[in-house]
């Protein structure tokens, strides 16, 4: 197992940051995520950590060496990129031993560790064939299996499930999550999926234009947000602005577009003007003491086990509530419905820092 340390990292290409002092530690034997919208600088770090792109300043370490100024080869990492990049003229069997033949491992130890590889990516039956010859979800599988050929500490992904259609897709993903905790490999995995990192990840890094937003687990990422940005990027948000009024023994009072309501987060408002937010499944059909809303279905959409309702104040108001329920709603578009927020399901929201 290898950690990974990545210390007040910058990129600059010309008068452009890509990377504003990022600074990450990484746990050997994790799965960590690299999340954020195109242009982040996500793929930027990971670049950086291989070797492929060099840091202005900063520094990186990977177990106890700093790598930040030797050449890819040097470090001990292996790339599995968006393209696969497997040679196409030569066989499974030699994609995944191409590492191995460039360090000179002898013959025999050769043999032995592609039948290793071949089993751990399901691949033994497939070892004759051309990479043309083959599934995207095995060509995917290749390409890991030779990263795993060279037995490297950390294995990089570059949006590596970005060309499968969205069923395989979800089934490489857990391939690759398996065969991670079993192979007890340290992962660093780029993506702009949110349920690709909320599956598979231990740790997920929100980053956007170029700095690191939040850092935690999926549950705390998804659940706790630090600001604007996190909540609307992870998932669907009901995001409104609001004025503190007055702290209570249970919470606080705030003034929103959809009127008065209390609030019971964990979080203490940064200001007093300020901004809430909760998730489309918090929200309840029907009333209660506190924080009830008389809204009108815009639109409904049935998704197999979910319903989605789009809902407004007004027919005509530009403001969207979006609720998500299990199974299916009688509701339909143009009903008045009468909602219900719980008061501890708010969560109190910075600015994007």
């Amino acid at each position: 197992m290898t950690s990974v340390l990545i210390d007040s990292i910058k990129v600059r290409f010309g008068d452009f940051e890509a990377l504003h002092n990022v600074s990450l530690n990484i746990e050997s034997g994790s799965f960590v995520t690299l999340l954020g919208p195109s242009g982040c600088g996500k793929t930027t770090l990971l670049k950086t950590i291989a070797g492929f792109t060099s840091p202005t300043s900063g520094r990186i370490v990977i177990g106890d060496k700093e790598v930040h100024n030797l050449p890819p080869e040097k470090r001990d990492t292996a790339m599995c990129f968006q393209s696969y990049a497997l040679f196409p003229h030569l066989s499974v069997a030699n994609n995944l031993l191409f590492g191995p033949k460039q360090k000179n491992l002898p013959k025999d130890e050769q043999r032995v560790l592609l039948n290793e590889v071949a089993e751990q990516v399901s691949l033994t039956s497939q070892l004759d064939k051309l990479p043309t010859e083959l599934s995207g979800g095995q060509q995917q599988r290749v390409a890991l299996g030779r990263a795993l050929a060279i037995q490297p500490g950390v294995i990089l992904f570059d949006e590596p499930l970005s060309n499968l259609d969205a069923k395989l897709r979800d089934s490489v993903r857990f391939e690759i999550r398996q065969l991670q905790k079993k192979q007890n490999f340290t992962a660093i995995y780029v993506t702009h999926d949110q349920a690709e990192a909320l599956a598979m990840s231990d740790l997920v890094v929100i980053m956007n234009q170029g700095a690191i937003q939040q850092i935690g687990s999926p549950q705390e990422i998804y659940h706790n947000p630090v600001n604007r940005f996190v909540a609307d990027f992870i998932g669907a948000a009901n995001i409104l602005a609001a004025t503190v009024l007055e702290q209570t023994t249970t919470g606080y009072r705030v003034q929103t577009e959809l009127g008065e309501l209390l609030v019971e987060s964990n979080g203490k408002p940064v200001a007093k003007q300020t901004y809430v937010f909760w998730r489309p499944e918090d929200m309840i059909f029907g009333t209660q003491d506190i924080n009830n809303i008389e809204l009108k279905v815009i639109a409904k959409t049935f998704l197999g086990n979910l319903t989605e309702f789009l809902l407004s104040p007004t027919a005509s108001n530009q403001l969207n509530i979006r609720i998500q329920c299990l199974g299916f709603q009688q509701l339909q578009e143009r009903e008045q419905a009468h909602c219900h927020i719980p008061a501890n399901k708010i969560r109190f929201l910075a600015e994007e820092s």
